[in-house]
C-alpha cells in the first residue's frame, strides 16, 4: 500500500482521492510495488521559484518539481522498522492553472498529469533524450487517461 501525504493547502478542485487514485497508477503504469509514502503539495509560482533557483540554478517558476529521498537522505531505502520514502512532488497551482488553459484541457487533467510526471521522476525516469522522453510521457499519458 502506497501512502500519499498530502501537506499545505489543496486547490479546491483537487481532492485527496484523486491524487491518491494518480499515485496508485502511476506505480501500476510503471509496474512497481505500491509500497511506502510520497509527499504531494501544492506551493505559489514564488515559492517553487525559489526552489527551483536553490537546487536547478533557474531562477524561473515551473510547473512541478520532484525531489527523492534517496538523493536526501543516503539511508532512504525500506527497512523492516521503516516504510519506503518516495520523496516529495511540488507542484506550482499558478503554473498549473496557466498551463491547463494554454493546453486547452481542465485544471485536473493538468494536476493528475503533473503528479503522475512528478512521480516518475522519482522512479528515476527522466526526458533528457527523445527515447527517454517517449517512453516517460507514455506512461505519463496512460495515467492520465487510465485515472480521468
Amino acid at each position: 500500500m502506497i501512502d500519499v501525504v498530502n501537506y499545505g493547502k489543496l486547490p479546491s478542485s483537487i481532492s485527496r482521492p484523486l491524487i491518491q487514485r494518480t499515485v496508485e497508477c502511476v506505480f501500476s503504469v510503471a509496474r512497481r510495488r505500491p509500497t511506502g509514502y510520497v509527499a504531494v503539495c501544492f506551493l505559489s509560482d514564488k515559492e517553487i521559484r525559489e526552489l527551483n533557483k536553490k537546487y536547478l540554478g533557474k531562477d524561473a517558476p515551473t510547473d512541478v518539481l520532484s525531489f527523492s529521498s534517496d538523493a536526501r537522505v543516503p539511508d532512504a531505502r525500506p527497512r523492516k522498522d521503516r516504510k519506503k520514502e518516495w520523496g516529495d512532488i511540488l507542484i506550482s497551482a499558478t503554473t498549473t492553472k496557466r498551463q491547463s488553459a494554454e493546453r486547452g484541457v481542465s485544471f485536473k487533467e493538468e494536476v493528475v498529469r503533473l503528479v503522475a510526471h512528478g512521480m516518475l521522476h522519482l522512479f528515476g525516469f527522466d526526458h533528457r533524450t527523445k527515447q527517454q522522453e517517449k517512453r516517460m510521457f507514455s506512461l505519463q499519458e496512460r495515467v492520465v487517461v487510465d485515472v480521468l
